[in-house]
């Protein structure tokens, strides 16, 4: 079912209630702040690059003043290298140049999510999200409001595009169908470590393949170098046979 995302540069003018939420990274001048972001804590958030130099981010903001469309297929396969599955926002008018770059240089589109502000939620054909009002139009607040698809790959999980560094359990098991993206979570270090305990936690008592625990090593050691050996010694006692 389609949801409402809020956007806007004052993150305090968002209702707390919302669902989903957009904001902007460094170094907009309008960038949200940690405490920005901790607003929302349950919702989904949606982070906006404005200049394709920017390694970071779900989407990268095309339009006037920020990046330009011959510069977004450049930050989508520099985003898919990092393991992100990335969005381009532009106008509804601006949209096929967009999309005549990525055909231009052979790139695999990316998501895209499509301003037009006609007050009409409904999602245009080929796009995962519609800014359709903003301001002016809705009258209650000063963010825009985008209809969005009930899933938006990138961005509603962290590991939904395809991986680049997916470890795949061939049999059953605990580990699940996909255990880690290791480029995703190493570029997403303020959560990373996070997100490997948790995967490791899913684990219980059951001993990772050979090829699972290279990944572990891998991504302990990038997200945590100092502590990497207690923390992989800890691992290996974990999951030590049991007598």
């Amino acid at each position: 079912m389609p949801r409402t995302m809020y956007d806007s540069v004052t993150a305090s003018a968002i209702p707390r209630a919302a669902r989903i939420v957009a904001g902007y990274l460094p170094p907009s001048r309008y960038a949200w702040s940690a405490a920005d972001w901790a607003r929302f804590p349950s919702a989904v958030k949606v982070r906006i690059a404005i200049f394709a130099r920017i390694n970071d981010g779900h989407v990268l903001d095309v339009e006037p003043g920020d990046a330009t469309p011959a510069q977004a297929p450049g930050w989508v396969v520099m985003r898919r290298r990092a393991g992100v599955d990335p969005s381009i926002y532009c106008s509804a008018s601006t949209w096929p140049t967009v999309r005549a770059e990525f055909r231009r240089r052979g790139i695999r589109e990316p998501h895209y999510w499509i301003a037009k502000y006609d007050n009409v939620a409904r999602l245009p054909a080929g796009a995962v999200a519609k800014q359709y009002a903003n301001p002016p139009l809705h009258g209650r607040g000063h963010f825009d409001l985008s209809i969005v698809a009930d899933h938006w790959p990138g961005v509603d999980k962290e590991d939904d595009m395809e991986p680049t560094d997916a470890v795949r359990d061939p049999g059953p098991g605990r580990w699940g169908h996909t255990w880690l993206n290791t480029n995703q979570v190493i570029n997403n270090s303020s959560h990373g470590l996070a997100a490997l305990a948790r995967k490791i936690d899913a684990l219980g008592s059951g001993a990772p393949s050979a090829a699972q625990q290279s990944v572990i090593e891998e991504v302990v050691r990038e997200l945590a170098p100092d502590q990497a050996d207690a923390i992989l010694v800890k691992l290996a006692e974990r999951f030590a046979p049991q007598d």
